[in-house]
């Protein structure tokens, strides 16, 4: 089977969806920003203010790349990896594509009360982050198979992508 992608904006719940479908599905659970942070041993917010945006899409690219190869896995991406052309190109061949959509507003809140996760691109207000929001989600709009509003209980998104599937 093919591999299942999660795609959205920061804090709609790529991560926590993709590791819980994937353990009731039985499928290895891949997350892009975790894989990033592992392999260039640092964390991604560290990445972009040590070394640059650029430099940690040019990361991104090569480690989506490296782990779009494996088969039959779910795997979360980072908020802003659809704007890389080639992995944007790339999604809109592939059939299983969910955009993981909440609107902006619970996004904002839900990253402000995430102490889990650092988000370096999160630290704007309330104004700029919809800015980046609405010129994101046209992206994930257009490579998506699916829109799974996340705005829910898990177990109720959890259905509704196993329905689909």
């Amino acid at each position: 089977m093919e591999n299942i992608y999660f795609v959205g904006f920061m804090g709609a719940g790529k991560t926590t969806i993709g590791n819980k479908l994937s353990k009731e599905i039985n499928k290895k659970w891949l997350d892009l920003d975790i894989y990033i942070e592992n392999k260039y041993k640092k964390r991604s917010d560290l990445i972009i203010k040590e070394e640059s945006i650029d430099v940690f899409r040019n990361y991104e690219k090569e480690s989506f790349f490296e782990i779009s190869k494996e088969q039959n896995c779910v795997i979360s991406l980072g908020g802003g990896t659809v704007t890389i052309n080639e992995v944007y190109d790339f999604l809109k061949n592939e059939k299983n594509v969910f955009y993981l959509s909440a609107p902006s507003k619970i996004l904002y809140k839900r990253i402000l009360n995430d102490k889990r996760h650092i988000r370096p691109l999160a630290n704007k207000n309330l104004k700029e982050f919809e800015e980046l929001f609405l010129e994101r989600e046209e992206l994930y709009k257009d490579i998506s198979n699916y829109i799974i509003d996340t705005n829910k209980p898990i177990s109720d998104i959890l259905l509704n992508i196993n329905d689909l599937l």
